[in-house]
């Protein structure tokens, strides 16, 4: 967590020590983008650390929260939205989907 105790706001600055920690201690991540006004290439770069970082140790990511303004603009511009595991679910219900699969779901 960060200074501010809103992960959220910081996460774009993490060092990677800081997501290995994470990663390491999760079996699923959920990254929620909704209070997120501007994505600049170093949250972008931070996105496909986290995206690259989960996928090497088996984790299940998904990305919340990026149906919206500028975020969504840039994702698209940029092809992320194609390449990082977005889902249009909110991010409560991401959570659940992670944690109580069902054979038929998507999350």
């Amino acid at each position: 967590m960060c200074r501010c105790r809103r992960w959220r706001c910081c996460a774009p600055r993490a060092s990677s020590t800081w997501w290995r920690l994470h990663l390491d201690q999760q079996r699923h991540v959920v990254l929620d983008l909704r209070d997120v006004d501007l994505l600049t290439s170093n949250a972008l770069q931070a996105l496909l650390v986290v995206h690259n970082a989960a996928q090497r140790r088996g984790l299940r990511l998904r990305i919340t929260g990026t149906d919206h303004g500028a975020v969504a603009r840039v994702l698209g511009q940029t092809g992320l939205d194609a390449v990082l595991p977005i889902t249009a679910l909110s991010t409560e219900e991401a959570v659940a989907a992670l944690a109580h699969p069902r054979p038929d779901a998507r999350g």
